[in-house]
Order: C-alpha cells, then structure tokens, then sequence
C-alpha cells in the first residue's frame, strides 16, 4: 500500500477562508461549507526564505493574523479596530510580528514527500511500572486560546496569556472538578505591567461547567467547551491578582489563600521550599503526597524566568511526571533536580527550573487535619556572644532573618532550646510571643539566655524553635540545607563551652570530563562530565569554560546549568554548547560556584583538571542523510496513552553533520496532512555517528488509529525529509483509554462510595448490574467483574496502586463511566 504523507503550508486562499470565518473577540467561527462571502482584503504578506509565514488581512473595522504552516495556531493575532499598515506600527508590535516570523521560519514550508511504502510493526508485549499513574490523566490544558478567551486584550490585538500559575491551579482544579460554584468577590486591582483595569468580580453564582470542559482543546472544540475552561482560567488568575502580558506573572504564594478564599479548597494547605529540605526529604514529601492521590502544584527558577507546572505522579527509577502545562508539551518523568524540559511553550525559557522550587501540598477540596509543623526558616546560622561562659553566667543568641516562608499565619511561640545528642528537646531556655503571616517575621534580633540549673552536664545542640499556640511541642527551625541550625554546647562542671558547628559545604569531584563527537566553529558541541558530591548538598550551577591553549585573552564561558547534587551523589550531565570560538587548539574546564548560593551568585570557580581540544572549521553540511537502525515502535503499539508519548529510536547519520529539528509528525490512519506532533527538538548528530533520540510529549487527538512518521529538517532543502528507511520510520498505532468525564445527568442513578476508596469500593445502581471494570488512564482494564445483580455490589480495589482510575458500569439500560481516586 502506498500512501502520501505531507505537513503541507497554507495557501493564500485557505488563509482567506480562515480570516473570513473568524469573528474576532466572540470566539466563534462560522461555517465554512456554508460558503461565507469574503469581506477580507489582503494587508501584508511576511515572506519566508522559500514561502510565506503569515497573511495579514484587513476587515472592515480590524484585521486579522493567519498563519502560513497549518502546524501553527491558525489565527496568531487580531484587533476588533483600526487597520493594519506595515508602514506605521508601534515598536511594540513589530517586534512581536518579527518574533513571530522567526518561530515560524523553524516551521517552514513543509512539501508533500514522495509516496513512500507503508509496513505496520507488530505490537509489543511490553508494560510500564510506574508507581503512581500521572494523576491527571489526559488533561493536557494551555496559556493560549481557548483558555485566555476572558484574558485582557493587549496592544497588539492579541489576548494575554492566561498565565503559568493560573493553567497549574485550573489543571488541579481540573483533576477534582471542584468547585461546583465559586465563593464571594474576587477584589478587582490594575496590573503592573500594562496598567489593566480588573474589576471586582462577583462568583457566588458561578457555576464551573466541568461537563463541558474537556482534557485537550483543539479547532473542533464547541463554544461552550471553550468558555468553560476560559472562564475558569480567568478566575484563576484575578484570584492571584495575575500581571496580564504576553508572558502573564503571578506570585505563587497568592495561590493558597485564593484557592481556598474562592475555590472552597482545605484551608490546610502548605508551601515548602527546596533550600531548606535534602534531596531525600523533597522527594519523600512528593511521594507521600501523590500516595495520597493529590497532585502538588510546583514552581521554579530558570535563568530565564520562573514557571509553575504540576508534578502528578513518580515511576519506580526515581522520577516524577510533570505536566508542563503546554498542551502536552514535554510532559513526561523527570528527576526533579533537573527540570529541563525538552522544548517550551507560552512563558517558558530556554534552560531549567532548577533553582528556587517550592511546592504547595495539600490541595484538595476534603478538609484535612490541622498540620502541627509551620515552614518557619532561619536564613543563616545563629551566633553566640561567647566560646566559654561560667555555668551561672547569661550569654546572647543572635540571629539574621527569621521568618514564615509557609501558607498559613504562624501564631505562637519563638524561643531559644537545647537538644540533647538523640535531637531531642532536652530544655527551652527562652521564649517569646509571635505572629508571622506568609512571607512574614523578624529581620535581625537577639535572646539573651541563662542555661537553669536542672540541666545536666553534657553535650547538647543549641537551637531555634517554634510551638504553635495550642500546641504542646517545639519544633527546630530549619536553616538552608548546607547551613548548621545548631552550635554546639557542652556544659561541664562550674562551665559552659560553646563551638560553632562549620557549614556541611559541598566537595564536589570532577570524575570526567570528555566531548562527545568533534567541535566545529558556530556550530553546537556536546559535553557530558560526571560529578560526585563528598559533602553537604550543593544547590547551584555547573558551567563550562573554555581558553585558548595559546592566548589567555581568548575565552568563553558557556550557559549556566542549575544542578541538585546531594551529598554522597554522582551525576552525569550532556549539555549542547554553541561553539563560538574559531578554529584550533583550547582547553575546555568545568567551573562551580564555591558559595553554592545561586541566588547571589557572581563568581565561578575551576572544579579539577581541564581537557584539551580542538575546534575543527564549520562542517560541510550539504548532503544529510539520517538513517533509522530499528523501526519505531511503542511497548504496545495497539494501545497508546495519548497523554504520555515515549519512544526511544537509534539513529545513524550517513551523511554531513547534522545540528537541526527531529519531530515525529501524526497522520491520519490512511496518510493526508498531518494532525500534530511530539519529540520537536534540536538534534546534534556528527558525520558517520550512531546515537540514540528519545521522543516525549502528548497527543490532543481524539481515540482511534493513527500513522507516526519521523522527519528531520534539511536546511539546504529547507524541507522536511522523512527518515530511511521509510518502512522503519513510519508506524501504524492506536490511541485508546476510557472516558475521563461523563455528565452528571447520566450519574443520577448510580451511586460509588466512599471516593477515594482504599480497600473495598461500592456501586449501586437501578436496574440490574452486569458489568463492573476499572481502568487506568492510560486505559489498560485492571479488573472486570460480571455481578448480574440489582442493588449495591462491592468493587475490590485493594491491589490497585495509589492513584486516579476509571470505572465502567454496564447495566441493562446504558454504559456509565466516572472517576475515583485510590488511596
């Protein structure tokens, strides 16, 4: 069988067809096959190097951005007034048209290929063994339309984005389907950045419509599908009092208070800090709260911004699902060290959001128990006045910044104790009142203390702690991980000694350091270098540096690299460096931060011995030629979670070196224009190597039968080229699972209990029962039951792993579906 594959660019009369359908700020379309008359004059064409990148046309009062590639959004941007004139534009606005053309110049033009041979690959026995299954199933929700339909409209014409924070709270907010309605009056505000007024908005009596949102959004998604979600993605970000922009921001410590002020969210909920928690410590925490089958809202620093995205799920080799929060894009298991997602979406970056990560746990809809323990830091080590006291003498405790870095106020008390060698608390020595709201506390202060008499000689650890009124024990306040939150105290006879405890600083180990393949002029050079950790962890960056072998005036310092190194750890990274230094002989060196403070980072330090290398002039690159070595194939081509794409090809250049984009494109089942895509990324291969590419990412595309095809960008042809052999590099499979929503009409008769369910579950509905089966959201059937009964049935759920499943009823009326969560 032969088919035609093609990522084919729209023509200037499909562009017209989609300006004319598009009815602006109403966020509807008409219908094409009704033959709508054109009211669209062509404004502006932005040539690409071998065709079009987008069509600006005018209409009436307004005009209207198309996209030339049908992989991009079809409309980039719009205005309800004016016209445009290429000749007379805000600065502002050019520079988005320009950035813009650059995007979709990496998109360019996508020929039809020749007809290629079609070989389906049998399907493969193989399973996954995650631990907890991503909690949010297919929800794979965005920053862009439909989401920000409600958004503020910018100068250029185009919504805002709805923000990175507000798509992590729908998304969890999505996963509960709660709340049914909203609570009292958001306050209005006006933005930073553009100055935008926010009313007050009222939402007692707004009703979310979560029958009507569904997990992925795409050009057939209804009206109603796309306003319920927006509305909700609005809500969400006035209730963080969201800074709208093209790139919107807001503070993630808003996001507790808002979800349980509006949302009607546990009041419990709590913020932790990566800086004050080991590697061992984050982890368990994230764990223990996926075990509960809630997902953990996560943020972090890259060197190119902050984002907030949803950690819902972990696998057995020590990594944790993210949901990135871009349609799908990059979602997969990560160590959550190195946040590095492969490519980014709306608010993103172009490195990792590995430094300055917090998380709020605790998020659900269920009050749960008052949490004893308040996030209160201490930024640095206590000092003490003296080194040596009489046993009756009073010495001073000074301390710099202490504070609630938590979601809830603290009100209680804040003293001064000694823990005996078992870290327990052996006395409080001092203590005063205090109250600290979020983000609240003391800058400096000092306890002035007498050690009683009743204390028995020995070693203790002198320390900070807090109680919470009402409560009856202390608890030690934290200091950075690194940083000692105790001195040490020895009293002894008539004395009393005290010792500063020395910082656990990292000794970091440069094990190798090699490049992989050659380096060329102006093209990008892979590094990998391996590092262990002998000390205290070390939360910083990792850089390479490289010098001429003959002139100390010639240098380059490569991009930063956030790391987490715990202590006792070796890691081994590969980085892509661009190559800016011309041809001949260098040494390359890894560099570290010896403060291992990356907030105050400002210095960089040699980490071992350098390599030398050398830097070959620019490669040819006029014939490519990448080959797959084994056809590409899923662990179960005939079952295929849509939501977390993963497939791993061994490829073989055999021809020139090749630095470009890789993606796999989705066809309909029978060939014709592609659908989507996932594993877009740069992909660096030399003349005559053999490496391996893995392909992550999620599929918005409804369940049935597809064809996978994997292309790379010649950019001599400026043309995508599908890989060779063609029977290898193309794949018949089957998106499948069950239904992640049902309307709740159709649920007024049957009745499951208790949701979440830990060992027995129970169903009850009218009419006889004859089917019972649950499924996981990548859709396997775990269990099937066939009870033939009327009235209640019990469900075993006791063997099923912690996480969100599907369960079936058949009876002798209709098919029902609804979601439950195992604990």
């Amino acid at each position: 069988m032969v088919m035609g594959l093609c990522a084919k660019p729209r023509s200037l009369q499909e562009a017209q067809q989609i300006a004319n359908s598009f009815s602006g700020n109403t966020g509807k379309t008409t219908d094409l096959k009704k033959g709508v008359k054109s009211t669209t004059q062509l404004a502006f064409v932005q040539e690409g190097a071998s065709q079009p990148l987008y069509y600006v046309f005018n209409k009436g009062t307004g005009f209207v951005i198309v996209s030339a590639d049908d992989r991009a959004t079809e409309i980039l941007g719009y205005s309800d007034a004016g016209s445009f004139d290429v000749n007379n534009l805000p600065d502002n606005f050019r520079f988005l048209l320009e950035s813009y053309a650059t995007e979709l110049e990496d998109l360019s033009a996508v020929p039809e290929t020749d007809a290629v041979p079609m070989i389906p690959v049998k399907a493969s026995a193989q399973t996954g063994n995650t631990s907890v299954a991503p909690l949010l199933g297919n929800i794979l929700w965005d920053q862009g339309d439909p989401y920000n339909n409600f958004c503020p409209t910018l100068q250029n014409g185009n919504k805002a984005a709805v923000g990175c924070v507000a798509t992590a709270m729908s998304q969890i907010m999505g996963y509960y389907q709660w709340p049914l309605k909203g609570t009292g009056t958001i306050p209005g505000y006006t933005t930073r950045t553009n100055g935008f007024v926010i009313d007050d908005v009222n939402i007692d009596n707004t009703y979310y419509d979560w029958d009507h949102m569904t997990p992925f959004y795409n050009s057939e998604s209804t009206a109603e599908e796309r306003e319920a979600v927006a509305l909700l993605a609005y809500h969400c970000g006035i209730s963080v009092n969201m800074d709208y922009d093209s790139s919107s921001g807001a503070y993630s410590f808003d996001v507790p208070k808002a979800l349980t002020t509006y949302f009607g969210y546990n009041e419990n909920m709590e913020i932790y800090s990566r800086s004050y928690y080991t590697k061992a410590e984050w982890d368990s925490i994230i764990r223990n709260e996926l075990d509960e089958s809630r997902p953990v809202y996560y943020s972090g620093q890259s060197t190119g911004g902050g984002h907030a995205f949803v950690c819902d799920g972990y696998d057995t080799n020590g990594l944790f699902h993210i949901n990135w929060g871009w349609s799908g894009l990059s979602n997969g298991y990560f160590l959550l060290s190195d946040l590095t997602p492969s490519a980014q979406g709306t608010g993103g970056s172009n490195s990792g959001y590995n430094s300055s990560q917090s998380i709020i746990v605790g998020i659900q809809p269920q009050t749960m128990p008052e949490r004893e323990e308040y996030q209160i830091y201490l930024a640095s080590t206590m000092e003490v006045s003296d080194t040596e006291i009489g046993r009756n003498d009073s010495f001073d405790v000074d301390f710099q910044t202490l504070w609630n870095n938590g979601a809830r106020t603290f009100t209680g008390f804040v003293g001064v104790v000694l823990c005996d060698e078992s870290d327990k608390i052996a006395c409080v020595l001092d203590s005063i009142t205090a109250t600290f709201n979020t983000l609240g506390g003391w800058g400096s202060g000092r306890f002035t203390i007498d050690v009683p008499e009743t204390v028995a000689d020995g070693s203790y650890r002198l320390c900070f702690a807090y109680r919470a009124e009402g409560k009856s024990d202390y608890h030690v306040i934290r200091t950075p991980v690194g940083k000692p939150n105790y001195v040490r105290t020895r009293i002894e006879g008539d004395k009393i000694y005290f010792s500063g405890a020395e910082d656990q600083q990292p000794a970091l180990r440069l094990d190798a350091l090699e490049v992989v393949g050659n380096l060329y002029y102006d093209r990008n050079g892979r590094f990998r270098y391996t590092v262990t950790n002998d000390g205290g962890e070390y939360v910083s960056v990792l850089v390479l540096y490289m010098i001429s072998a003959t002139s100390e005036n010639v240098y380059t310092l490569g991009s930063i690299n956030p790391v987490v190194i715990a202590q006792g750890e070796t890691q081994t990274f590969e980085v892509l460096e661009p190559v800016v230094l011309p041809e001949g002989e260098y040494y390359v060196y890894l560099c570290y931060d010896p403060y291992n403070s990356y907030e105050t980072l400002q210095n960089v330090s040699l980490l071992g011995e350098g390599i030398p290398v050398t830097v070959l002039p620019t490669p040819e690159t006029n014939e490519v030629n990448l080959r797959l070595n084994t056809p590409l194939s899923f662990a179960d081509n005939s079952h295929v979670d849509g939501s977390d794409i993963n497939m791993t090809v061994s490829i073989t250049n055999q021809g020139d070196y090749f630095s470009h984009i890789v993606t796999a494109y989705v066809f309909p089942e029978r060939g014709g224009e592609s659908l989507g895509y996932v594993g877009y990324q740069t992909f660096t291969i030399d003349a005559g190597e053999t490496r391996d590419l893995t392909l992550s990412g999620a599929l918005t595309l409804d369940e049935g039968s597809y064809m996978l095809a994997l292309f790379y960008y010649d950019e001599n042809e400026r043309s995508w080229l599908q890989f060779q052999p063609y029977e290898y590099s193309q794949l018949l499979f089957t998106l499948s699972g069950v239904p992640t929503a049902i309307d709740a009409a159709e649920m007024e008769k049957m009745t499951v209990y208790p949701n979440p369910a830990h060992d027995m579950m129970y169903v009850r509905a009218s009419g006889e029962i004859t089917d019972i089966e649950v499924y996981d959201l990548s859709g396997r059937r775990l269990l099937q039951m066939q009870p033939e009964t009327e009235g209640e049935v019990q469900v075993p759920v006791a063997g099923l792993q912690a996480g969100t499943y599907m369960l079936m009823v058949r009876t002798e009326q209709e098919v029902k579906t609804t979601q439950f969560i195992k604990k």
